[in-house]
């Protein structure tokens, strides 16, 4: 969505989103005054009010024509009370704005996305549990597992109850581990993205098991960077997906025909591709030897009287030939 506002005051556009989040961005430019360069800031405010962070992506367009700045693909976190950290734009905005400081901006939403936000104790086995519930209010449980030498997860599906007779429930998500005592990037989970078929069977309960890299001696350190002052561990579920669909009985071995067929198209398509390289790569091979090969044809001479050569046979027997005038025959 475009939108204009000046770059020396505060201004909101309103942004839609197809899932139908609503939010705001508004616009400032921290100076001491107007002819100062400042530091321009984005705020993003979600409008669309639900008990979850989400995560949005976006990008922006800001100004038009030969006065245009595009950013790359902007990730943030936007908090329960719908507030996110500023966006340093890092460019001076009185520069990209018209005549009129008028300054045009467009927003592009990629993707927005729930995310749960739970903490557990992972080293207490009576308090390794804790409840979440995905954005379709539908409650799950994760619980954690220090047996083997790494950090593992299982996800319950508590509510599979819900899902109607005859569907199953296709749920994607993304976990991550959010370390408590650095600013170090949120360790995520082995094989995410994650996906799962839920329905009304007798194997409907089982847990989806998860792996981690974080070792269990680490968790066991006074220092680790996962555990805060409670020894306690924060976890981000990011909900990707959720479908319902019409058939209980399909599971995720059933994608490995649907995974094999893509993969075996791509291959032949790759093969046809080189095929027809080498193919191409021959025929130009073959017209160069060609031109290089063909045979010269042999220049035509005329045969001047009195050269010394024979007369081939053939012309002397020849009732149309014609013989020389300096030749003598006798009857």
């Amino acid at each position: 969505m475009a939108s204009k506002f000046a770059p020396n005051i505060w201004d909101r556009i309103s942004i839609h989103h197809c899932l139908g989040v609503d939010f705001s961005m508004q616009a400032m430019t921290v100076g001491d005054g107007v002819e100062t360069t400042g530091k321009p800031l984005i705020f993003l405010t979600r409008q669309t009010n639900f008990d979850h962070l989400c995560r949005v992506k976006y990008r922006l367009v800001i100004g038009q024509n030969d006065k245009m700045l595009e950013s790359e693909t902007i990730e943030q976190v936007v908090d329960i009370s719908g507030h996110a950290k500023p966006y340093y734009v890092g460019y001076d905005l009185y520069r990209l704005a018209s005549s009129k400081s008028k300054l045009k901006v467009k927003v592009e939403l990629i993707s927005v996305t729930a995310i749960s936000e739970v903490q557990l104790y992972p080293m207490n086995r009576s308090k390794n549990r804790a409840h979440l519930y995905d954005r379709d209010k539908q409650a799950w449980l994760i619980e954690s597992d220090i047996s083997k030498d790494t950090l593992q997860f299982r996800m319950y599906y508590s509510d599979v109850r819900n899902v109607p007779r005859k569907f199953l429930r296709y749920v994607s998500w993304n976990a991550h581990v959010i370390p408590a005592r650095s600013k170090k990037t949120p360790t995520r989970m082995l094989g995410c993205p994650l996906s799962n078929y839920y329905a009304q069977t007798d194997y409907s309960e089982e847990a989806y098991e998860i792996e981690t890299d974080i070792s269990v001696a680490d968790l066991e350190s006074p220092n680790s960077q996962y555990m805060d002052s409670d020894c306690r561990m924060t976890i981000q579920v990011e909900w990707s997906d959720s479908h319902l669909l019409y058939h209980e009985k399909y599971q995720k071995a059933d994608e490995l025909a649907c995974k094999h067929k893509h993969q075996m198209l791509r291959e032949l398509m790759a093969l046809q591709a080189e095929n027809y390289a080498l193919e191409k790569q021959l025929h130009s091979y073959q017209q160069s030897i060609s031109r290089n090969t063909t045979p010269t044809p042999p220049a035509t001479r005329t045969r001047e009287e009195g050269d010394g050569r024979p007369f081939n046979k053939k012309s002397i027997t020849n009732s149309n030939h014609t013989p020389p005038q300096n030749q003598l025959y006798y009857n």
